[in-house]
């Protein structure tokens, strides 16, 4: 969620981001398939040990619901949903 509450991203968006992890022992960072190439190399050559994960290996699961509280924006009051596609989701309304 602070793709969308620190950079403005939309629900959507947000969830199909690529995704990573940092596994303290054994000590490594894992990144899902489509992360940045230059990121993964800068963190390599930070000393950090990087797992690409391949395609289709998902790191998490994601449902997100956003209810625009910023009355001063056209979707004030409106509710945004997204299911991530790493499990074939779709939102639902109630």
């Amino acid at each position: 969620m602070l793709q969308v509450l620190e950079f403005g991203r939309d629900v959507g968006t947000a969830v199909a981001l690529p995704r990573f992890h940092h596994q303290l022992y054994p000590y490594r960072l894992q990144m899902e398939f489509g992360s940045s190439a230059s990121l993964i190399s800068d963190l390599r050559g930070l000393g950090h040990s990087v797992q690409e994960l391949p395609l289709g290996q998902a790191l998490a699961i994601e449902q997100a619901i956003v209810l625009v509280a910023n009355s001063s924006t056209p979707q004030y009051g409106h509710i945004f949903a997204a299911s991530d596609f790493r499990k074939n989701g779709f939102p639902s309304g109630y």
